[in-house]
C-alpha cells in the first residue's frame, strides 16, 4: 500500500484519493508500472512549473504535451521567445 501511486478502477486510471463506492475491478499502480512512471512525471512537471514561476514570475507555463517535450518547451518567457534563459538548451 505504501508504494501505491494510484490505481486502475474498471480500467480507468485514478489517483489514490479516488473513492470506490461499489464492487469494482482494481489494480494498484506503483512506480514499477508504466502508468506509475507517467504519474510521477506528471506530478514532477507540476512541481517544476511551480518552482519556475517562483523563480521567474514572468514565465508563462503553457498547457501542452509536457512529457513528450521534457518540460522545457512548455515554459515560455513573457516576451514569447521560449523558455526563460536559465532553462534554454546549453544554458549553464
Amino acid at each position: 500500500a505504501k508504494a501505491a501511486l494510484g490505481g486502475r478502477v474498471e480500467g480507468q486510471l485514478v489517483d489514490t484519493s479516488h473513492t470506490i463506492t461499489q464492487d469494482a475491478l482494481l489494480a494498484i499502480v506503483t512506480a514499477k508500472d508504466a502508468d506509475g512512471l507517467d504519474m510521477i512525471r506528471h506530478s514532477t512537471a507540476h512541481l517544476l512549473a511551480y518552482a519556475v514561476k517562483e523563480l521567474f514570475p514572468e514565465a508563462q507555463v503553457t498547457i501542452g504535451l509536457m512529457l513528450l517535450y521534457r518540460h522545457k518547451d512548455d515554459l515560455w518567457s513573457a516576451d514569447g521567445r521560449g523558455p526563460p534563459a536559465p532553462l534554454r538548451a546549453g544554458s549553464p
